[in-house]
C-alpha cells in the first residue's frame, strides 16, 4: 500500500485524510487510475495508496450523483449512539471499541437518564459494549420514549435468546433490535467472534420472529471468510418478514480487530460478488448491480428535491428487496431501471426533467416504495415503515486510518453519546471517533 510516488493519473477529488501511521491529518487525492485510489503523503511517513473501488465506472456514477444532488449544508443530526456500557459478555477479537478489556466503570443511572432527556423525536441506538449487560436498561428504554424517541438496541443477542427477557425489552419500550449477525457458518463466527454460536443465533432468531420483533441484522463481511454467508443471511431473510434491513458491513481495523487492512472489501465487490450468485430465491441479485445504482440514485433526487432526508455519507449505499412468496425481486422488477438512470444523470447537471423523473417513479412509488416509507427507513424509524414486503440491505465501507477522506465528517449521520462524561455527554460524528480509537491501540 505505500509507494514511493504519487501517480499523476486523473485527479476525481482532492481532499485531506489521515496518515495510516501517525493518524496526522495529510492532504489527499482520489484518482482514478485502473482503480479508484486514494493517494496521501505524509512528511514524515512517506506516500501511501488505498484502493477505494476496483469498479471506477461504479464509483464515478455513484459519487458523480451523490456530490451533486446530497448537500451537507442540508444535514440535521438525527441518529445518537448512547454507549452504556464497556462491559461485554462476549470477547469478540474484531470488537472496535474494545469492549470487555478495561474496567472502565459504567455511567450511573442518573447520567443516562440526565443525557435521555436532552433527546426528543430522535432515533437513539443502545450500544456498548452489551447493552444488555445493564439492570437498568429497561428504565433507560422509557425514559427515552418518554419523548417520543426511537429506541434500538444493538446486541449479540445472547441475553434475549431467553424469551421473557426479549419480552420485557419490547415491553419497556425498544422499537427494534440491530442483531449482530455473520451468517450460518460456526468457523466464521469463531475467527471473527471467538467461539463458536450458530445454534445460539438461530435461537435468537426463533424468539424474535415468534414475537415479529423489527429486526436488522448487523452482519460483517471479511474478505476470504464469509462472503457466501450474505447469501445464507438474504436467503434467510426472505422467508421472515420481521426482518426489516440488513446491514454488509466490511471489516475494518478497530479496536482490538487484527486481521489485517487487506481484509476489508469494498462495496462495489460486496456487490459483486452477489451479482454471481442469483437463486430461485434470490432473482434480485441477476440485477444488483443496475438497480443499486438506481436506487441510490433515485434516493439522491429525491433528497435534492425535498422528499426524503438523506443523513449518511457516501461509504453508505442501499439497496431495495420485494418479498414475494418467500423469494426477493430487485428494482428492475418494478421500474426501467436504465431509464431512470439516464434521466437522473441529467438533472444533475442541467437541472431539467424533474417530472419526467416522477413520472417514471410514479408505480414504484405508489405501489411499492412510497416516499414516506423510504423517510421512515432513512430515519431509522423501522417499526413505523410498512416494511413487511420489503427488505432494506445496507453496503457500509466506514471510514478507518487507510481510506478516510476528509469530506466525508461532513456527511456523518450520528453522534456518539458518552453519558459518563460530564460537558461531553455529546461528542463527535462517530465516524471520526473510530478513526480517533485507532490511535489508543
Amino acid at each position: 500500500m505505500k509507494g514511493n510516488k504519487i501517480s499523476t493519473k486523473r485527479t476525481i477529488k482532492y481532499s485531506t485524510s489521515v496518515c495510516p501511521v501517525c493518524l496526522k491529518t495529510v492532504k489527499a487525492r482520489i484518482i482514478e487510475d485502473k482503480d479508484i485510489v486514494l493517494v496521501k503523503s505524509c512528511e514524515e511517513h512517506g506516500d501511501f495508496r488505498f484502493v477505494l473501488s476496483s469498479d471506477p465506472e461504479f464509483y464515478k456514477s455513484l459519487y458523480g450523483s451523490f456530490s451533486r444532488l446530497v448537500k451537507a449544508s442540508k444535514r440535521k443530526i438525527n441518529q445518537y449512539y448512547m454507549f452504556l456500557t464497556m462491559r461485554c459478555n462476549m470477547r469478540c477479537p474484531i470488537c472496535y471499541v474494545d469492549a470487555g478489556n478495561k474496567p472502565i466503570e459504567d455511567p450511573s443511572t442518573e447520567h443516562v437518564i440526565q443525557s435521555a432527556n436532552k433527546l426528543k423525536d430522535k432515533h437513539v441506538s443502545l450500544m456498548g459494549g452489551e447493552p444488555t449487560m445493564r439492570e437498568d436498561i429497561h428504565k433507560i428504554v422509557r425514559a427515552l420514549r418518554k419523548n417520543d424517541n426511537v429506541v434500538s438496541v444493538y446486541t449479540n443477542g445472547l441475553k434475549i435468546s431467553d424469551i421473557e427477557y426479549l419480552k420485557g425489552l419490547i415491553t419497556s419500550g425498544v422499537n427494534d433490535i440491530r442483531l449482530q449477525f455473520d451468517g450460518f457458518n460456526d468457523e466464521t463466527y469463531k475467527i471473527l467472534r471467538g467461539m463458536k454460536l450458530v445454534e445460539a443465533k438461530k435461537k435468537i432468531l426463533s424468539n424474535l420472529a415468534m414475537l415479529n420483533v423489527p429486526t436488522v441484522l448487523e452482519h460483517v463481511v471479511a474478505r476470504d471468510l464469509n462472503e457466501k454467508g450474505m447469501l445464507d443471511t438474504l436467503e434467510y431473510a426472505a422467508g421472515h418478514k420481521n426482518i426489516k434491513g440488513i446491514g454488509f458491513n466490511s471489516y475494518r481495523n478497530y479496536g482490538r480487530a487484527s486481521l489485517g487492512h487487506e481484509r476489508s472489501v469494498q462495496n462495489n465487490e460486496m456487490v459483486s460478488f452477489l451479482a454471481k450468485h442469483t437463486s430461485k430465491n434470490l432473482p434480485a441479485l441477476a440485477t444488483i448491480r443496475d438497480d443499486v445504482l438506481a436506487f441510490n440514485k433515485i434516493l439522491y433526487f429525491l433528497n435534492n428535491i425535498g422528499l426524503i432526508p438523506i443523513r449518511s455519507c457516501f461509504n453508505h449505499i442501499y439497496f431495495a428487496l420485494f418479498r414475494k412468496n418467500n423469494r426477493l425481486d430487485g428494482l428492475s422488477s418494478y421500474i426501467n431501471v436504465g431509464k431512470i438512470i439516464k434521466l437522473i444523470d441529467n438533472y444533475q447537471v442541467s437541472g431539467k426533467g424533474k417530472l419526467s423523473i416522477m413520472l417514471e417513479l410514479s408505480g414504484l412509488l405508489k405501489h411499492a416504495l412510497s416516499p414516506e416509507i423510504l423517510k421512515l427507513m432513512l430515519l431509522g424509524r423501522i417499526n413505523e415503515a410498512n416494511l413487511n414486503d420489503i427488505l432494506i440491505a445496507q453496503f457500509v465501507s466506514p471510514c478507518d486510518k487507510y481510506t478516510y477522506v476528509g469530506e466525508s465528517a461532513k456527511y456523518c449521520f450520528g453522534q456518539e453519546i458518552h453519558p459518563g462524561e460530564k460537558g461531553k455527554e455529546i461528542s463527535q460524528a462517530s465516524g471520526i471517533k473510530n478513526i480517533e480509537r485507532e490511535s489508543n491501540h
